[in-house]
């Protein structure tokens, strides 16, 4: 598939309305860009500064008229002239096949090198560190790893205690430690796992609010795939209370008031529904994730239910499992009113808003979650069609069983420090 760039050379006054008028016009993306090698230094709180000569470049799937898109933003724009464009052809071209093309060695000062592995060392004799971009953040590209790098090719840290503080790749350490420096660290700029904590704490807080009680089967696992039949946004916030990892969920929600920034900030990975890009990009990020040993969500249904059936599961979201033969753990939940019926405001459903859904939640009975995680599965030997088809018959059979205590019985007390209790027995 190819994509049409329409391309215009402005100012920085002009640039902000220009891209909201190529936005209402349907552009997919608008990106800003120095036109003239300006460099801009690091502003003030608050303030955003757009270089003096700026280029405004609007992405356009192939197919639209463009001739009737320059005349509807020349009229809005009317009475000023259109500044100079012009447009072009970005044919649809493999992200990581390019970049293996144009990335090449990188020296730094007189003896230090970096190799992607598709290369040959230039000079055998220096000190050469194979390290393949794209794996990591701190391949010496960014301006301050490039500085960093040519300060301990000059300065030999020998017998020196060296700290990689950041969050890449420990491009530095590896570095230091060639000169045979004293000791070399990498400490990470964030603690992942203090920050995975606040967010539970969080996300357990939303439960709290809205008087959420999880009641937990099963044991579940950190490290692999995790597949949930979908009723509600709530699905996020009571999964990320009993586990730990990261979602994929649909892009509308990282635009919501509050639940939007928690999930973005806890490892989210957000999909465009029914683009097909957008769906191969997030397959990456999920193969990388499961690769590095991390877990993931997803709802495979594509879309939420009001709990008393299971669509399809959609195969394609299970590659990334296959690609890394990751276990995958299927996980069914359903939601219940005091009485144990099924919860008659939980399901988020149809063209319902977040903001009415969460008013009529805090107004509605309290809610009982049951979440039951069934033995995880090994993604070896399977296809993507007969993981999905495998673990929808679980997920299915496992809702068809009674998930908690018979029907009228007293909803135990549960500890709001711990949010769970343990589940009755199946």
């Amino acid at each position: 598939m190819s994509w049409l760039q329409l391309i215009f050379e402005t100012d920085a006054d002009s640039a902000p309305s220009l891209s909201d008028l190529l936005s209402e016009a349907g552009a997919l993306a608008v990106t800003l860009e120095d036109d003239a090698d300006q460099p801009l230094y690091e502003p003030p709180p608050g303030a955003t500064p757009l270089w003096q000569a700026t280029r405004v470049v609007a992405l356009f799937e192939q197919g639209h008229d463009m001739n009737a898109i320059l005349a509807a933003v020349a009229a809005a724009w009317a009475p000023r002239e259109l500044p100079a464009w012009r447009l072009e052809e970005l044919e649809d071209r493999e992200w990581s096949r390019e970049w293996m093309d144009t990335f090449r060695p990188m020296r730094f000062g007189e003896r230090l090198w970096i190799v992607p592995s598709w290369s040959e060392a230039p000079a055998a004799e220096a000190v050469n560190i194979l390290l393949d971009p794209g794996l990591a953040f701190g391949t010496g590209t960014h301006p301050t790893t490039r500085l960093c790098l040519e300060w301990l090719a000059k300065n030999n840290p020998a017998a020196a205690r060296v700290v990689d503080y950041g969050c890449g790749s420990g491009v530095l350490a590896i570095a230091a430690a060639f000169p045979m420096a004293l000791t070399c660290f990498r400490r990470p700029r964030v603690d992942s796992r203090l920050q995975q904590r606040l967010f539970r704490w969080w996300l357990k807080g939303v439960c709290r609010i809205l008087r959420v009680r999880v009641t937990m089967h099963g044991s579940p696992q950190h490290d692999c795939l995790i597949v949930a039949n979908h009723v509600s946004w709530l699905d996020i916030p009571v999964l990320a209370s009993v586990w730990h990892g990261g979602f994929l969920a649909k892009e509308e929600v990282g635009d919501w008031p509050v639940m939007g920034w928690l999930v973005r900030h806890a490892g989210t990975v957000l999909i465009r529904r029914g683009c097909a890009a957008s769906l191969g990009r997030a397959i990456d990020r999920l193969t990388e994730r499961l690769r590095q040993g991390g877990g993931i969500c997803m709802f495979p249904e594509g879309t939420t239910t009001d709990g008393r059936h299971l669509r399809r599961f959609q195969p394609r979201l299970f590659e990334a499992a296959i690609r890394v033969e990751a276990r995958v753990q299927p996980v069914a939940l359903r939601y219940f009113d005091a009485e144990g019926r099924l919860h008659p405001v939980a399901p988020f459903i149809g063209d319902d808003d977040f903001v009415s859904h969460l008013i009529r939640l805090l107004r509605g009975p309290a809610l009982r979650v049951d979440l039951v995680f069934l033995p995880p599965l090994s993604a070896q030997g399977h296809a993507a069609r007969s993981l999905a088809e495998l673990t929808h018959g679980q997920v299915s059979e496992a809702l068809a069983r009674r998930l908690c205590c018979a029907a009228g019985e007293a909803v135990p007390q549960i500890d709001d420090a711990a949010l769970i209790e343990p589940g009755c027995a199946l």
